[in-house]
């Protein structure tokens, strides 16, 4: 058994089966108290093995019976009123945490104490009680360690074992402890080098933070070490973990990595929260500025189950139907629901035909979303073999087909192929050449629905800043980063255009992937993402974005409209391939009005209308473009959807490319980054887990799974199995 006290890990972790006792049936937590009159737990040992190139991490040795909890953690005791330290032994007496080297373990003096590697623990014994007053911390008795040849020491946390296969047993002989705790008394969880057992007040070392229940991490070589030596900060112990950029895959990123036990500093270099989530507001009207259809409600309410709270309690979560109401050039409105019969009806409608292949293609979304998306859109494709291993799965779904080209096989008519086909245009994909994988979206909102936040968009922002600094972790806006600071291949904070360096034990950026390597990482420090990588990658279209409120409501406009043009392939192609900004146009129109009316004045409406256009390589001049674009757009909605629009106008603003090159960062102002076409998928995208820089992570849309807001929380998501948990590293 691996013991942190001894400068080791504590690597048994809780698993029923290898402690066969009554009532080991789940792991005790930090502050539970022992009832029946006591519980001993004794002699619970394991021979820990290590191969070749494994680490020691962190680890809880906890057993409960009968709902009681058992101490776990490293042992020390507290003098009366006072703490100790003794070469790696802390106590806490009277909430001090630690004390002088030659004061007492137990209140005793200690002459000449041992080294650390001449110590194993022999048996905890707590004092009879523990209830009251400081000072009455459990006893340690310690011994010379009888070392076995060549063992000059024991093993500390990320020490390798070598070739010679060194077995821990070796190095720790088998060590039972026997620890007995009164009714009453509380379990406080043991992290580093805090009091395993609660004696009373101010038992307990302030300086850290009680460790749940764990398991047991094999880390990779230090050489290459996905976190580097730890940093303190200025307000506490934990290790720092820096996030560039504030939407919502660097607001989850931050959560997480909360929970974990990092410090975390999120740095915005706007000001407010959000990233495209930004939030507009004039005379009364309340604009989202970015993402406006939640799919997968449950990756949001993951967030706040890890701080320790519901969403419901915070977040007023809306049911949108129909999903989207798709009005063609010719004036045909289709309702996209969830409703899987009122869908049958209105194909039966339009072509009866197609009625069995719509059930077939939903079927087929179904199978590709229970690979897709429930197995690998948190997975982590770090390694070729990642991507290798899936390629038999993907044969099998067809994701060498183009969305369109899937959609094709299952329904003719022309109306319904766009239907089912639109749904890459959400996340910067053209259905005429983005995989097939990505109909999986079909089923995710048959599955989940579409939602709508009350207060908008921008009180799920604000709610995750809540989170984030909740946990103690604190958000700077108006903070621009001018560079990711390096060591050899090890990102160590950042430096920001005020010339402040921070310091970091791993540096997570939510800034656009592409900008992120082509501007924040140095050159010299990159040999996958080149700049000439960069410029041959392709990129998705780009958006002009038409903020307005009106005077007046139009109650029949759905929440979510999609005003089809008279051109659907054609117009696709000018806009990806050729790059050409057309005449005609195709819009998604967002009223979020329709559902809550309070982001509007009364009896107002409040609007946004996208049209997707290329990228600035097209060589569209915006300063000039703007206005007319604009006025193009309100003539068309006023003659389809919206009469007299321009006289009820209220309040009005644009967003173009060229706005996401300036303010949003995006490389040729591309609104989500990388395009999702097969070669630019899983392995093939900005992996997660920098491929340039050990300490450094990629969430948000240019890396995988990608855009659209379950793609973006799924990116945050993966890094749960990247990065250590931060109670691993020591101080």
């Amino acid at each position: 058994m691996l013991f942190d006290a001894l400068g080791g890990a504590i690597n048994a972790a809780w698993v029923a089966d290898e402690h066969p006792r009554a009532g080991l049936r789940e792991p005790p937590q930090p502050g539970e108290k022992a009832r029946g009159g006591g519980l001993i737990v004794e002699d619970i040992a394991r021979e820990e093995h290590l191969d070749p190139g494994e680490r020691l991490a962190d680890d809880i040795l906890a057993a409960g019976g009968d709902g009681e909890a058992v101490v776990a953690g490293i042992f020390g005791a507290g003098g009366e009123g006072e703490g100790v330290d003794v070469d790696g032994f802390d106590g806490g007496g009277a909430g001090q945490g630690g004390g002088d080297r030659d004061e007492a373990a137990a209140g005793r003096e200690i002459k000449d104490p041992p080294a650390p590697h001449q110590l194993r623990v022999i048996e905890q014994m707590p004092r009879e009680g523990l209830t009251s007053g400081p000072g009455k911390g459990p006893e340690g008795r310690f011994e010379a360690m009888t070392g076995e040849p060549g063992l000059g020491r024991l093993p500390e946390r990320g020490d390798l074992a070598g070739r010679e296969n060194l077995d821990l047993r070796d190095q720790i002989d088998r060590t039972a402890r026997r620890v007995r705790m009164n009714e009453g008394d509380h379990f406080l969880g043991g992290h580093g080098r805090t009091l395993a057992c609660e004696g009373g007040q101010g038992a307990r070392n302030p300086r850290r933070d009680p460790l749940h229940h764990r398991r047991r991490m094999s880390l990779p070589d230090p050489s290459i070490s996905s976190v580097s030596p730890r940093a303190k900060g200025p307000q506490d112990g934990r290790p720092h973990a820096l996030v560039i950029g504030s939407g919502f895959g660097g607001l989850a990123a931050a959560v997480r990595l909360g929970a974990r036990g990092y410090r975390v500093t999120v740095l915005e270099r706007r000001d407010q929260a959000g990233g495209r989530a930004y939030v507009f507001r004039d005379q009364g009207f309340v604009f989202d500025a970015g993402p406006t259809v939640v799919t997968a409600p449950f990756l949001f309410e993951e967030l706040w189950a890890l701080a320790g709270k519901k969403m419901s309690d915070e977040i007023d979560m809306r049911p949108v139907s129909p999903f989207y109401r798709i009005r063609f050039d010719d004036g045909y409105v289709f309702d996209y629901v969830g409703d899987a019969q009122q869908m049958r009806d209105q194909i039966r409608a339009l072509s009866p035909r197609d009625v069995a292949g719509y059930d077939r293609f939903v079927a087929q979304s179904e199978e590709i979303f229970k690979i897709g998306f429930e197995q690998l859109a948190d997975a982590s494709f770090a390694r070729v073999w990642d991507m290798a291993k899936i390629i038999p799965q993907m044969v099998k779904l067809k994701s060498y087909l183009t969305v369109h080209q899937l959609v094709s096989r299952f329904v003719k008519h022309d109306k319904l192929r766009q239907v089912l086909s639109f749904h890459p245009l959400l996340v910067g994909g053209n259905p005429f050449s983005t995989t097939s994988i990505y109909t999986l979206i079909a089923f995710l909102e048959r599955k989940w629905g579409v939602h709508f936040p009350m207060g908008g968009t921008g009180a799920l922002v604000r709610g995750l800043v809540g989170l984030i600094e909740g946990q103690g972790n604190e958000i700077r806006l108006n903070t621009e980063v001018d560079q990711i600071t390096v060591e050899g291949r090890r990102a160590t904070g950042v430096r920001l255009k005020t010339g402040e360096q921070i310091t970091a034990d791993l540096v997570v950026s939510n800034a656009d992937a592409a900008f992120t390597y082509r501007h924040l990482v140095p050159a010299s420090a990159r040999t996958h993402w080149t700049d000439q990588r960069i410029e041959k990658s392709r990129f998705s279209m780009s958006l002009f974005v038409w903020y307005f409120g009106t005077k007046r409501r139009y109650e029949e406009v759905a929440h979510h409209t999609i005003l089809l043009g008279p051109r659907y392939e054609g117009l696709l192609k000018d806009i990806f391939t050729n790059k050409l900004l057309s005449q005609d146009f195709s819009l998604y129109l967002h009223r979020p009005t329709a559902t809550d009316p309070s982001l509007a004045p009364a009896g107002c409406d409040g609007f946004y209308v996208l049209s997707p256009v290329p990228h600035l390589r097209s060589g569209t001049d915006w300063k000039a473009a703007a206005e007319p674009y604009r006025r193009s757009i309100e003539a068309y909605l006023e003659r389809t959807v919206l009469p007299g629009l321009r006289q009820e106008l209220v309040t009005s603003r644009v967003f173009t490319p060229l706005d996401f090159q300036t303010e949003l960062l995006s490389l040729f102002g591309s609104a989500f980054s990388f395009e999702p076409v097969l070669t630019q998928s899983a392995y093939l995208r900005p992996h997660n887990a920098s491929e340039e820089l050990d300490n450094l992570y990629l969430v948000g849309a240019g890396t995988h799974p990608g855009a659209g807001l379950p793609g973006v929380l799924s990116s945050a998501k993966v890094l749960d199995r990247l990065i250590p948990d931060a109670r691993t590293l020591r101080p």
